[in-house]
């Protein structure tokens, strides 16, 4: 394995899943969707880029700069229809700070079309991973 460039920072190493013996370095935010990261990747020489749920392992300061670049990379809250604040109590403010506390834990935003429950059609949040609702998961 050949030395890895000046501009990569050896202390934000992480791996990921199903590789954990595979270090590869935080670089930046490709901006391709919410949440994924850029990384280098030694062995190929290149980039590439991960979610968050994709790490297996990491060093404790890659671990603060994921913390921080997911916070940074929060969707904004819905707006009214004319642009303007919801206030706390709406459903719309009530249902993106579920999905953004979701946000923190697995980085993952959807952006289609709102996805159904596979098991029992409750739309999900579009921070949720797969394809079944946090009721359907805790009741499987």
């Amino acid at each position: 394995m050949s030395e890895n460039p000046d501009f990569i920072d050896e202390k934000l190493w992480i791996t990921l899943n199903g590789d954990p013996e595979k270090k590869l370095y935080l670089l930046y935010n490709p901006h391709t969707h919410k949440g994924r990261m850029g990384v280098w990747n030694p062995g190929t020489q290149d980039v590439s880029y991960v979610s968050k749920n994709e790490i297996e392992t990491c060093s404790t300061e890659a671990s603060y700069w994921i913390k921080g670049f997911i916070c940074g990379n929060e969707p904004d809250p819905p707006l009214s229809k004319k642009g303007h604040d919801l206030e706390d109590d709406n459903p719309r403010m009530v249902r993106w700070r579920e999905a953004i506390k979701l946000f923190a834990d697995t980085g993952f935003w959807w952006l289609g079309e709102d996805r159904k429950c596979a098991n029992c059609g409750k739309v999900l949040l579009p921070s949720r991973l797969g394809l079944l609702c946090s009721d359907c998961i805790k009741n499987s």
